[in-house]
């Protein structure tokens, strides 16, 4: 999948948006996975926390090859 040649500025910050929705996830399930006792609960968060990271992945990644985005912060992903 690629991403148009054009990027708007709305279109920006709606993926932010969404970069933060999965990230604020992602940090919530890993807050919580380790006081979780049962495996079956820990494997389903486990999951959907490495689901959220693929988006986070995506997003990132998709901007810095349109050279959309060059930020520091996000160096990690």
């Amino acid at each position: 999948m690629e991403i148009d040649n054009i990027i708007t500025e709305l279109d920006m910050i709606n993926l932010n948006e969404l970069f933060y929705k999965n990230y604020d996830v992602y940090n919530l399930i890993s807050n919580i996975i380790d006081s979780i006792d049962s495996k079956e609960i820990k494997d389903l968060l486990s999951r959907i926390k490495n689901m959220h990271e693929d988006h986070m992945y995506f997003i990132i990644s998709s901007l810095k090859k349109e050279n959309y985005f060059e930020g520091e912060d996000y160096e990690e992903y």
